[in-house]
């Protein structure tokens, strides 16, 4: 008797590890593959679309990235009634958490770039022409490359330091899960920043895509970027190539003395070479996050 109920146990316990091995198997719900998520040309471009957004987050273009070059180069100082908020900015007295949230919500973008880039190629599609895809990949390259750019201006040593050797940020050219090493300064902007941009110029068409063309990067908008990288680099030649080339689009037109305050009021204008689109349906953009409301007095009054 005692022999049959262990034989009824190992057979019982068969059949649950038979079934737990079906159920360890499945795909986990948060963690789709991107041929699934990404398997077709309105999918991706969804996922372009989307991986915008994160620019306007208070963590990057929405504030932080605006209020912390004042604070440190001198141009701002903090208020008598701050918050506290940029303080450590302020005082250049940093701790390891301070400014995390740029480094998140860019590697966040650079993620969501290379899913993209990863996914384009395979699509074959009635109606979708290589030009929509080239369109696609050239604005994932300029927002990988304009996310490392600015991870490298707040993290680390200008390029023209110790000759670019001092450490930079990791170069991810591909998401996946591990812990990267940081790359040398000068390896941030010649194995990257740089090809990424030159790339997306050849394949990005005139004017950009969308009815709002100045939200989404084109041409002009990486040779703009890329001018200003040239400069950094103190490449003096091709710095002033890249300016001209945006300066001689009939896109663009400096604003008079006596309407430059309407160009921050004015969608698409003429002065504007690119523009990070919010709207009032987004959570941190007409709130007390954005920022205004740090500068504002009936505000947070920080700066």
């Amino acid at each position: 008797m005692k022999s049959k109920n262990i034989l009824y146990m190992l057979t019982v316990m068969a059949v649950i590890f038979a079934g737990c091995e079906d159920l360890l198997e499945k795909t986990p719900p948060l963690q789709l593959d991107n041929g699934k998520v990404l398997s077709s040309y309105e999918l991706i471009l969804q996922a372009t679309n989307a991986a915008y957004s994160p620019l306007y987050s208070a963590n990057y273009y929405g504030r932080s990235n605006l209020v912390v070059p004042d604070l440190m180069g001198n141009n701002a100082k903090q208020s008598p009634r701050s918050s506290g908020r940029y303080q450590q900015t302020y005082n250049w007295n940093y701790t390891p958490g301070d400014n995390v949230g740029l480094w998140t919500t860019a590697y966040d973008i650079i993620a969501r770039a290379n899913n993209i880039l990863e996914s384009i190629d395979a699509i074959d599609e009635p109606g979708v022409t290589q030009d929509m895809k080239d369109q696609i990949k050239g604005e994932s390259l300029f927002l990988r490359a304009l996310a490392h750019w600015d991870l490298l201006r707040t993290f680390s040593q200008p390029y023209t330091y110790n000759g670019g050797g001092t450490l930079g940020v990791p170069i991810i050219r591909r998401t996946e899960i591990g812990q990267p090493a940081r790359a040398t300064v000068k390896e941030v902007y010649e194995d990257l920043i740089v090809p990424d941009l030159l790339d997306a110029i050849a394949l990005l068409g005139d004017p950009g895509r969308g009815n709002d063309p100045k939200a989404f990067a084109c041409k002009e908008t990486a040779q703009a970027i890329l001018a200003k990288v040239y400069l950094y680099m103190a490449d003096w030649s091709n710095a002033a190539s890249m300016a001209t080339n945006v300066i001689a689009s009939p896109k663009y037109s400096l604003y008079t003395v006596d309407n430059y305050t309407t160009v921050w009021s004015t969608p698409g204008a003429t002065e504007v070479i690119f523009e990070v689109y919010g709207n009032n349906t987004e959570s941190t953009w007409p709130s007390w996050d954005e920022v205004g409301y740090i500068y504002n007095p009936s505000g947070y009054g920080d700066v």
